[in-house]
C-alpha cells in the first residue's frame, strides 16, 4: 500500500487525488539538490581560470536556476511544496562542502566540476523518471519533461567539456 501525503488537487467537479509520500519526498529533494547544485556553479565560476570559463559556467548556473524554476512550477501542479528546511541544509552542505572542494587548485577544479556533473545527473534522471510515470500524472507534461531532459544532457556535455580541460590542466599544476 502506498502511503499518501495529502489531497493534491481539487478539481471543478470535486474529485480530489493523493500522490505517494515518495514522490513528494523525491521531488522536494531534487528540489533542494538544486539549491545547492545553483551554489556550487556559481563559487566554480568565481574561481574561473579565464572568461571564457567563467561566462560558459555561469550560462549553466543560469539554466540550472530556470530548471530549478520549472521544477518548483510542476510541484506546485500536483499541490508539492519545496521543503525549504531540506533547501537550507543544501544551502549548508555546499557552505561546508568549500572546505574540500577548493577552487584554488585545479585538483579543487576538478572535483567541483565531478560534483556539478553528478548533481546534474540525477536531474537528468529526475526528467526521465518523471516521464515514466507521466502518463499516471497529466501535471508532468511530456513536450515539457521531454526539453528538460535535453537541457540537463547539453548541460552534462558542456560540465565534462570543462572538466576534461581542468583534468588535462593537473599535470600543469606542479
Amino acid at each position: 500500500m502506498i502511503a499518501v501525503v495529502k489531497c493534491v488537487k481539487r478539481h471543478q467537479c470535486g474529485y480530489s487525488r493523493a500522490i505517494p509520500r515518495e514522490l513528494d519526498t523525491y521531488l522536494k529533494d531534487h528540489y533542494a539538490g538544486s539549491a545547492g547544485g545553483t551554489g556550487l556553479c556559481r563559487r566554480i565560476a568565481e574561481g574561473a581560470s579565464g572568461d571564457a570559463e567563467q561566462r560558459e559556467v555561469n550560462d549553466i548556473a543560469e539554466a540550472i536556476e530556470a530548471d530549478q524554476a520549472t521544477l518548483e512550477e510542476i510541484m506546485s501542479r500536483i499541490g508539492v511544496s519545496p521543503s525549504r528546511f531540506k533547501a537550507v541544509g543544501a544551502w549548508i552542505g555546499e557552505k561546508g562542502s568549500r572546505l574540500k572542494l577548493r577552487s584554488s587548485s585545479e585538483a579543487g577544479r576538478v572535483f567541483q566540476y565531478e560534483a556539478m556533473i553528478m548533481g546534474v545527473t540525477g536531474k537528468l534522471q529526475l526528467w526521465h523518471s518523471l516521464l515514466e510515470i507521466g502518463p499516471q500524472v497529466p501535471e508532468f507534461r511530456q513536450p515539457e519533461l521531454e526539453e528538460l531532459k535535453g537541457r540537463a544532457a547539453d548541460q552534462q556535455a558542456r560540465l565534462q567539456k570543462l572538466h576534461d580541460t581542468a583534468a588535462g590542466n593537473l599535470s600543469a599544476d606542479r
